[in-house]
Order: structure tokens, then C-alpha cells, then sequence
């Protein structure tokens, strides 16, 4: 399961990580 969780991580966009921060 936190294998999963880090791709879906991962898989998200550095962008949409830094609007989210």
C-alpha cells in the first residue's frame, strides 16, 4: 500500500504539488 501511495505521489505534477503547499 505505501508503495501505491508514493507512486500516486509521484505521479502528481511538481505544479500541482506547489499549489497545494
Amino acid at each position: 500500500m505505501y508503495h501505491n501511495e508514493k507512486r500516486k505521489i509521484m505521479d502528481i505534477p511538481e505544479s500541482l504539488l506547489s499549489k497545494e503547499f
